[in-house]
């Protein structure tokens, strides 16, 4: 039997490598094509950190006021004081508030955090005569004057792509201009200044699209299983609790089918595991093969696979279940092609109200599939089809539904 012994675009093979493929190349310039397990983690993590380093920001901000009544003349460290602790409250929302008050999108969280010394620096420039009253500390000069570097560097904590860094230095270029503008003396060259701040931005970008890179491949290795590429029981459970709370929300249906190969354990029995794990690899493949981007395929167990196909009602699934049939599913090592039985349900039609509930119902239907003779499936009507036309004498050869197959497969609509 032919195996094409593929892995997701972010998994590990065998040597532990990553393939950079065009896929996770797009992924890194900008933010689409992200699974929905890579999406969950990063917002995750950005959201996570944001909220440290808000944190800090909020101590050192207050701090700061100090040095400020030390080295500029009043009333200019009275009003940069007042700014400071408006600016301070905002990182304090960020860092200690309900999570609810923390944007929802990473990039939003990052910007949230970034746009916060900006305004604050741009407050500073306005109130004190454009840095001119800072006073002759070169010290606390330096430190506001090249306050857009440190904004800069702060980009390579975040698992960003290359458009997000890009958009997020934009307001950092027209601050550090802003800078040289306002105290040229303090700057040797205003253009290789701001050269060097061009030169720390690509790098910061650089060191973000690589943290992403990382958090890409580990999630993937993470979620998928290494045999199949499906994705692990315990991520595809997440991942269907997300889809059908989505499908709740936007009243959109919801398909998943159970399926389960015919007769694996005779192959384990008979031709060894090593056999048994390329007809899995094999069938896996080539439902993905047909799946594309419409569904997704979770390893449930052994020789069993859930197929969630969002925004799909039944009839459009059993089209996309017969795409699959005329595909196949490989060989057996014996010869003959490897069949299955599966079981469907949707969500809206049979007033089911939870997503592991609806794998349980497909699930008992496809055990009625077996019933039925195997090599077939059945939806809530009771109706069986005919699941891959086998091109040669089988016991697995549609057993009860042969004859309403023949020439085609049967559509089953609820």
């Amino acid at each position: 039997m032919k195996s094409r012994n593929r892995r997701p675009v972010a998994a590990a093979d065998g040597a532990g490598r990553h393939r950079l493929d065009h896929t996770v190349l797009t992924s890194l310039l900008a933010p689409i094509g992200h699974s929905f397990e890579v999406s969950r983690e990063r917002r995750r993590l950005i959201r996570s950190r944001v909220r440290m380093a808000a944190g800090a920001l909020f101590v050192m901000t207050l701090a700061w006021i100090v040095v400020d009544a030390c080295t500029m003349r009043w009333p200019y460290w009275g009003i940069v004081a007042a700014e400071r602790m408006i600016a301070a409250g905002a990182f304090a929302l960020l860092a200690f508030g309900p999570r609810a008050l923390l944007p929802a999108g990473q990039f939003t969280a990052v910007g949230a955090l970034v746009l916060i010394p900006i305004f604050f620096l741009l407050g500073v420039h306005s109130a004190v005569d454009g840095f001119s009253a800072i006073g002759d500390s070169v010290f606390v000069s330096t430190a506001y004057l090249y306050a857009p570097f440190l904004i800069a560097v702060s980009f390579s904590v975040f698992p960003l792509t290359a458009l997000e860094s890009v958009i997020l230095s934009l307001p950092v270029l027209a601050l550090a201009m802003l800078s040289v503008a306002s105290r040229p003396e303090l700057f040797a060259s205003p253009s290789a200044t701001l050269l060097r701040l061009g030169l720390i931005i690509s790098v910061a970008a650089f060191a973000s699209m690589s943290q992403l890179r990382l958090l890409i491949g580990l999630t993937e290795h993470s979620v998928r299983d290494r045999l199949t590429g499906a994705l692990t029981r315990r991520a595809g459970e997440l991942r269907l609790r997300s889809e059908f709370s989505r499908a709740l929300r936007r009243k959109q249906p919801m398909t998943v089918a159970f399926i389960d190969i015919d007769n694996f354990k005779a192959v384990n029995d008979k031709f060894g595991h090593v056999a048994g794990d390329d007809v899995l690899r094999e069938a896996a493949h080539s439902i993905d093969d047909i799946l594309e981007q419409s569904g997704f395929l979770i390893r449930w167990g052994g020789e069993e696979f859930v197929l969630c196909m969002p925004r799909a009602d039944l009839a459009a699934a059993h089209r996309r279940i017969e795409a699959i049939g005329a595909h196949g599913l490989g060989e057996r090592p014996e010869g003959g092609q490897v069949t299955a039985s599966l079981g469907f349900a949707e969500y809206s039609s049979e007033g089911i109200d939870d997503a592991l509930t609806l794998v349980r119902v497909a699930d008992e239907r496809m055990y009625g599939a077996k019933a039925a003779g195997r090599n077939c499936y059945l939806d809530g009507s009771g109706a069986s089809a005919c699941f891959i036309r086998v091109a040669r004498p089988s016991s697995f050869a549609c057993a009860g539904t042969g004859a309403r197959a023949a020439g085609r497969l049967r559509l089953v609509v609820d």
